[in-house]
């Protein structure tokens, strides 16, 4: 792998992974699927993949406890980070509307998965699992998740763009 790739991995697996840390406290409010998909748009399926796995294993592993769910976690947000890049390799045109749609289903795909897969395996009906992901107690979790990771989307990722690649996005 060439170093600049494996700088930028390093740079945006700790970016997300500080960010992961630092907004723990906000139930549901994590930046981890913007910067994935971020990943994946700005250089492809390989780093989209590596920057969401390393960083949902490393902040399990260093702070927040691992265990069964950090490979399941690690995994779905690595295919986040496949999904940023399919979106950029099937779609011509780039635009705030569309990053917000990627950044919705992108999240909620996560969200699916890895409720569906660790009620499987931990012997819960998945019925009461995605009723958890959108019952509002204190408030849906899954959809306040959807739409943060949108908006960041739709909001941070033109602004980026813009200034290292010279794309105007509309």
């Amino acid at each position: 792998m060439e170093s600049r790739k494996l700088a930028l991995i390093t740079i945006l697996t700790a970016t997300t992974v500080v960010s992961r840390i630092l907004l723990a406290p906000l139930p549901n409010i994590k930046p981890v699927s913007f910067f994935t998909l971020f990943s994946g748009l700005l250089a492809g399926p390989i780093v989209g993949f590596l920057v969401g796995f390393l960083s949902m294993i490393i902040t399990d592993i260093l702070f927040f406890g691992s265990g069964v769910w950090t490979m399941v976690t690690a995994s779905a947000m690595g295919l986040v980070g496949v999904l940023g890049s399919l979106f950029i390799k099937f779609n011509g045109g780039i635009s705030r509307f569309n990053l917000f749609l990627l950044g919705f289903f992108a999240t909620l795909f996560y969200d699916l998965l890895t409720s569906i897969t660790l009620a499987y395996i931990f012997n819960y009906s998945i019925v009461i699992a995605l009723i958890m992901l959108f019952f509002p107690s204190p408030y849906p979790f899954g959809p306040v998740h959807e739409f943060v990771n949108a908006m960041l989307s739709s909001l941070a990722i033109p602004e980026i763009f813009s200034r290292l690649r010279g794309v105007k996005v509309g």
